[in-house]
């Protein structure tokens, strides 16, 4: 026995989900809920040093003066996924200069690590702030687990008495989207339990950090999905002592409701875009697959129109609403592919989205002078030992004084090495494709002579 819940028409049914949840403005905000989820907890009002105004024209003020973020996530030696290169100080000082120079105004690091002076250090001689962040797991019982929960709270406070008097520190993030991905480890009804709790640990962090450090604000990190406005409505209800929700957000849909969820589910204090950039890879309804079901990847310039749009329409275009936004990310990593996010290639050379930040942040016009490049293939699906043939197309004039680097690997994993035979400049390249290997994506990384500007492009060529 079973019951067949799928649409006649699904994707009209879901055409007419989003243009009812699109519709502006909701005609109801959110009470102190009144079922026992909610019953132990007492309502207080959110109030902040560090917000002025009211919906929907805020300003974060900082130091005494409005301060709205133009900011770029700075994820070098962060992650396992993430360039892997010591942060020396002629490294931080190459990558802080150019961000300043694009006119950004702030960098977010996402966890405590070793380089905290160094990056700060470097961020204020530059005259850069530093969302400092403190990365919380998505795995752990946020209920039952109060020896982890000590740890954390161990850790963020030792590091705001430690840097609470830093100028470069902008505020501290509680966080990065671990009530949202809670839901990867637990179910309900156990889930809404877990997020609660979560959120009620926020409170009581973001109450001893304001304790401990009355001149900064606090924030804490939401994902945009489905379960968004649940979210916005939680830490309405729950965590007051939080001055600004970040809202990581890389879909079109997604963005068009920011500002209907912040109406029907808390006025009370800004959003800021804590990750915002290219369209994301892990939600097929929204991404961009081939007809075998491999990720298809946006061309530079592609990508650079989005993380300019999206800076005028989402972010700018909703000042007041929010407080700013962060593109992500400075540095490509392994994430979708490894050229998927990234202002700056695994090599440090610049991609197109820099200069299209650059050309919003400072008002001065930028051409980014490589155009895009394509891979293309002769007809007919791949298998493992085949010999294979590609080539590098592209509109640019001149196409014979740029230099191209061909890499295969496994999606997501740079260390991929064979061989590989070049011709016509670099444009033509073959190799035999690898037996037993899975996943395999082709990238071509095209650069002027000098080596600081790169346009890329991949291609999947084996599911």
């Amino acid at each position: 026995k079973f019951i067949d819940w799928t649409f006649e028409n699904e994707s009209k049914t879901k055409q007419i989900i989003k243009e009812q949840f699109s519709k502006a403005p909701f005609n109801k905000r959110p009470e102190l809920a009144s079922g026992t989820l909610w019953n132990d907890v007492k309502k207080t009002a959110y109030t902040s040093a560090f917000v002025k105004g009211v919906y929907p024209n805020f300003q974060l003020m900082i130091n005494g003066s409005p301060f709205f973020v133009k900011g770029v996530a700075y994820n070098v030696n962060q992650d396992w996924r993430d360039v892997q290169e010591p942060l020396t100080r002629k490294k931080l000082e190459h990558d802080f200069a150019l961000i300043r120079q694009m006119g950004a105004n702030t960098i977010r690091r996402y966890a405590p690590d070793v380089y905290d002076d160094n990056v700060l250090n470097i961020a204020n001689e530059n005259g850069l702030k530093v969302l400092y962040g403190f990365w919380f797991e998505n795995d752990k019982n946020y209920i039952s687990n109060t020896q982890k929960l000590k740890v954390y709270e161990e850790q963020v406070l030792a590091s705001v008495i430690k840097y609470k008097d830093h100028p470069a520190v902008l505020g501290w993030s509680l966080g990065n989207e671990v009530w949202g991905l809670l839901k990867l480890h637990f179910g309900q009804p156990y889930l809404t339990l877990q997020r609660k709790e979560y959120a009620l640990f926020i409170e009581k962090l973001a109450k001893k950090v304001h304790a401990l450090d009355p001149a900064h604000p606090v924030f804490t990190v939401a994902e945009n999905s489905k379960h968004l406005p649940a979210e916005i409505n939680t830490y309405f209800q729950v965590t007051p002592s939080i001055d600004v929700v970040g809202i990581n957000s890389y879909y079109e849909d997604q963005m068009n409701v920011l500002p209907n969820i912040q109406y029907q589910f808390d006025t009370t204090r800004p959003y800021l875009i804590s990750e915002y950039g290219p369209q994301g890879y892990w939600d097929h309804y929204f991404s961009a697959v081939n007809k075998d079901g491999r990720l298809e990847e946006n061309s530079g310039s592609e990508k650079a129109i989005l993380y300019a749009s999206r800076w005028d329409k989402h972010i700018h275009g909703k000042k007041g609403m929010n407080i700013g936004g962060i593109a992500y990310t400075w540095q490509d990593r392994l994430e979708g592919s490894s050229t998927w996010f990234g202002l700056t290639d695994y090599k440090g050379r610049i991609k197109p989205a820099y200069y299209a930040l650059k050309e919003k942040w400072t008002g001065q016009s930028a051409i980014f002078p490589i155009k895009d490049v394509y891979i293309y293939s002769p007809p007919g699906k791949l298998k493992n030992g085949d010999e294979a043939i590609f080539y590098a197309v592209t509109e640019n004039i001149n196409a014979a004084e740029l230099d191209y680097e061909w890499i295969l690997s496994r999606n997501e994993i740079m260390e991929h090495k064979i061989t590989m035979h070049t011709e016509e400049h670099g444009k033509r390249v073959s190799f035999k494709v690898p037996a037993n290997q899975t996943g395999l994506r082709l990238y071509l990384f095209v650069t002027n002579k000098e080596g600081q500007l790169v346009n890329t492009a991949s291609l999947p060529i084996l599911k």
